[in-house]
């Protein structure tokens, strides 16, 4: 069943498609920031309200009934400084919400917040001069080309272990970037980050393998410990989103 099963946009209108993503993202990523603030932030207002005023875009891959991966992206490159011109009322609720369910989450909007100023464009002078080997008269200009992000990726173990691979030939985490990426060059996308930690090298190696190149953040390893936050030591860039 699973060799029919291909990328497609999550329908934020359909309460499956969003249960079924915001479950991915706890089951699959339950050290990142998104799902530290609960499901209830990731199905009424991340994986739905983002999504549908398309400040953010997801690929799901399901199977039957089983949700087998998911990719969360973006076109804004400051998204949370887009988020707050476009919902300040309705994320500051959803925050609230958040918080008041379990108190502890300030301690994850205030790493947020360090994190946001972490990768802030005016902290990585790098960003708007890296070039791809490939094309690199292309980024002479990059300042001025559209950047998105790939936000958070994952794939069930059962569907990547080398068995799987052997026997459906299929790599769900390659078909959902090309998915993405095919998306966000759609949308005018000539450039694009993915921010991982330094020793995760399934993803840093995925990422390469893609022809992206490797960038130290400025600053990084002094806020390496962040407990559950997963903290962002590595960026990735690459010169197109077709590559």
């Amino acid at each position: 069943m699973t060799e029919d099963a291909v990328p497609r946009l999550v329908d934020a209108r359909n309460v499956r498609d969003v249960a079924a993503v915001a479950a991915l993202h706890r089951d699959l990523l339950p050290g990142s920031p998104v799902p530290a603030l609960g499901q209830e932030f990731m199905r009424r207002f991340y994986y739905r309200r983002l999504v549908q005023d398309g400040l953010i875009g997801c690929h799901l891959i399901t199977s039957g009934d089983d949700a087998i991966g998911f990719l969360a992206w973006t076109t804004r490159p400051e998204l949370g400084a887009a988020i707050i011109r476009r919902r300040p009322i309705s994320f500051a609720l959803a925050l609230l919400r958040a918080v008041i369910s379990s108190p502890a989450r300030v301690g994850v909007l205030l790493k947020l917040a360090r994190f946001s100023r972490l990768r802030s464009p005016t902290t990585d002078p790098s960003a708007a001069t890296l070039r791809a080997p490939s094309n690199a008269s292309a980024t002479a200009s990059a300042s001025s080309q559209l950047t998105g992000e790939l936000l958070s990726l994952g794939v069930r173990e059962a569907f990547r272990t080398r068995e799987y691979l052997r026997r459906t030939k299929r790599r769900h985490s390659l078909e959902l970037l090309h998915a993405a990426l095919s998306a966000m060059h759609t949308s005018g996308v000539q450039r694009f980050n993915a921010y991982v930690e330094h020793d995760n090298m399934p993803m840093l190696l995925l990422y390469q393998g893609i022809g992206c190149e490797l960038i130290r953040l400025p600053g990084a390893p002094t806020v390496r410990a962040e407990g559950n936050i997963a903290v962002v030591l590595q960026a990735l860039q690459c010169g197109s989103a077709t590559s």
